[in-house]
């Protein structure tokens, strides 16, 4: 993920799969292009395979291509995690001041993959018996390879850290990736 914004107020983090979605769209348009070419020829078979190929470049787009934002605002005292693809949107809100840290999630059974997450404090409820409970929220629901995660939970913390917010974890690196 790029960080759009890093002020003292605002850190705005976001990730738009471009070259995912230029050739997700490329791969469509052949095929669409094709199909009807072979139709207009006189075959019927030309519309079935612009239909399967156009279809499957279609749902494609709508299951690989996520654009993601990740918004801490002090102002509003919120965190907000956005997320589109072709067919839904979904903004989850928390409260700031649940947030005690980012963490970098680890792929199951897999070394290379992770995400990053951020590690919140759970709600109090009065009456409850283990109120320093944490809970883990990933920011996306992908895994991937490469060092973005790292480079996002560096960004956070960091951020955090600034604003006196971050609780002390000796589990958590201050480093930055390279």
């Amino acid at each position: 993920m790029r960080i759009i914004q890093n002020t003292p107020e605002r850190l705005v983090a976001e990730e738009v799969p471009w070259l995912i979605a230029v050739m997700l769209f490329l791969f469509t348009m052949t095929f669409l292009g094709v199909g009807l070419a072979i139709a207009a020829s006189g075959v019927p078979a030309g519309l079935l395979f612009a239909g399967a190929g156009g279809g499957l470049g279609c749902a494609a787009l709508g299951v690989f291509v996520e654009r993601l934002q990740l918004v801490l605002d002090a102002r509003t005292g919120r965190a907000v995690i956005r997320r589109r693809t072709l067919w839904q949107r979904s903004e989850t809100v928390l409260p700031l001041q649940r947030v005690l840290h980012a963490t970098e999630e680890r792929g199951p059974g897999a070394r290379r993959l992770s995400r990053p997450a951020l590690v919140l404090a759970a709600p109090r409820i009065p009456g409850a018996s283990d109120p320093s409970r944490e809970t883990v929220h990933p920011v996306t629901e992908i895994y991937a390879s490469g060092r973005a995660a790292a480079r996002l939970v560096c960004a956070v913390n960091e951020w955090l850290d600034e604003r006196g917010a971050r609780s002390a974890s000796p589990a958590i690196s201050r480093t930055r990736p390279a």
